[in-house]
């Protein structure tokens, strides 16, 4: 029997690599979903106005994930090859229960337990929409904040990661995020089929600008968070 471990703060998440299948991912999205809809109902932090946002703040501004786990994590979780080997369906599993973790660690509110059901019949990309509904508008407000000096020391890679994965709640895609200091301040959303989305600083705003010419400015970044 082997055993794959991912080490998050304070959790070991176990899954055994043994008779594995789709529908034991796809019951732990229902699961997530539960748990992140908790936390969006939850207001007994002092001085925290909206805990999910909390929670999603702190992975996304730490260095525990890296930016494809925070896809599957936060906003993508039904964009997951689940033809593969049993190993891959672990990983994805695991995924599920490192935001399970990090939900129960900073709020202190359980996983919650699910009643057996034909999980099968569920639809998986239905549930990857229940997911954006509810982790979209926690990223918007969290952009809404870097940008009005909440967060004074955001680094362009965290603020370009977080646009990416606000994005990808908005049209389902996983984006590959790059930035750029010099010659121009940039962030770069890749979606690996040659498709790019580009943001670049004006007189201290984020712009999203033309793909081929970077001078032409297409959107201020705030209209994208309405």
């Amino acid at each position: 029997m082997k055993t794959f471990c991912v080490l998050i703060p304070f959790f070991y998440v176990n899954v055994f690599a043994v008779k594995l299948a789709p529908t034991n991912y796809i019951e732990e999205i229902v699961i997530t979903n539960i748990h992140i809809q908790q936390a969006s109902n939850y207001n007994h932090i002092p001085g925290v106005e909206n805990v999910l946002e909390h929670v999603i703040e702190s992975i996304a501004y730490g260095h525990e994930y890296g930016i494809d786990q925070l896809y599957f994590m936060i906003a993508l979780p039904d964009k997951v090859n689940l033809t593969n080997t049993q190993e891959h369906i672990a990983e994805h599993i695991n995924r599920q229960r490192a935001m399970q973790a990090e939900i129960t660690v900073k709020l202190s509110i359980p996983v919650p337990h699910v009643e057996i059901q034909n999980f099968e019949d569920l639809d998986l990309t239905q549930l990857g929409e229940d997911r954006r509904l509810l982790t979209g508008p926690a990223l918007k407000n969290i952009i809404r904040r870097a940008l009005s000096g909440y967060r004074p020391n955001a680094t362009l890679s965290q603020l370009c990661h977080l646009i990416g994965l606000m994005m990808s709640t908005k049209v389902g895609k996983i984006f590959t995020t790059t930035h750029e200091i010099y010659p121009n301040i940039l962030c770069i959303l890749w979606d690996r089929a040659d498709h790019y989305i580009k943001y670049r600083v004006f007189e201290g705003q984020l712009w999203q600008v033309a793909d081929d010419y970077i001078d032409k400015k297409l959107e201020p970044l705030w209209a994208q968070l309405s």
